[in-house]
């Protein structure tokens, strides 16, 4: 849900319109001693760039409403003539008690959200990749298969923003980290997986080793900077823990 207001802006007399949408966390960063500076990925106006003046501050209104992967909807003045919007009003609409619970799943859900911030332009609207954020941060919050669903984003993500995987003759990353065995009748398997029918896959730590570095090596062949993100190299180093 979306609506437009407009707003006199003091003394310039500036005409600024007021937005509402909702959206969902990307990340967020410290802004001079008291605000924040947060990236919203919303369905109707895409990638967009908030200031929350007065966030860090204990007593804001906004305390515990920014946290990255939290489902809003937010109040912005929106100024063409910035990049930087001026947020007004936050609402948590979706708890993600379960992933904040896990640090497995918290550090799968960052990489979701990389991975959507490092495709995605600002301003760029895209319904179907909101959806799949969306649905793959419910499912991951709703279920214990956090590196299947992370896996399942990664091949959704790509088939939606024009690199579907050929499994067969995957472009790019070289004999020796093509998907063989039991990798890829897990990959055959998680493809066209409905979300809400998803069930539990066993497999072995050589074979999460394979599907990350395969995953890794197409990403970096066909997004141009795309490098693999401090979340994925953590979701790495937690399972080679266990």
């Amino acid at each position: 849900m979306s609506f437009k207001l407009w707003y006199r802006a003091g003394r310039s007399g500036d005409v600024v319109p007021i937005l509402k949408a909702e959206g969902i966390i990307l990340r967020r960063i410290k802004y001079s001693e008291t605000s924040l500076i947060v990236t919203l990925y919303t369905k109707e106006y895409g990638k967009v760039s908030l200031i929350a003046k007065g966030a860090r501050n204990p007593k804001s209104k906004f305390v515990g409403s920014l946290e990255p992967a939290t489902y809003v909807s937010v109040v912005y003045y929106h100024k063409e003539s910035r990049d930087l919007q001026m947020l007004s009003e936050v609402d948590p609409m979706r708890s993600n008690s379960s992933i904040i619970s896990s640090i497995r799943k918290v550090a799968v859900a960052f990489a979701i959200l990389n991975l959507i911030d490092s495709v995605v332009s600002e301003s760029e609207s895209n319904e179907n990749l909101f959806a799949l954020l969306n649905d793959s941060l419910r499912a991951l919050n709703d279920s214990d298969y956090d590196l299947l669903i992370l896996w399942y984003f990664e091949i959704s993500l790509l088939r939606q923003i024009g690199f579907e995987i050929n499994i067969d003759n995957p472009e790019g990353i070289g004999k020796e980290n093509r998907l063989k065995g039991p990798a890829l009748k897990l990959f055959e398997k998680i493809k066209d997986v409905d979300l809400n029918e998803m069930n539990a896959e066993q497999f072995t730590r050589g074979t999460f080793k394979k599907m990350n570095r395969f995953f890794e090596k197409y990403f970096e062949y066909h997004i141009e900077g795309m490098k693999q993100t401090k979340a994925l190299s953590f979701v790495n180093e937690l399972v080679n823990k266990n």
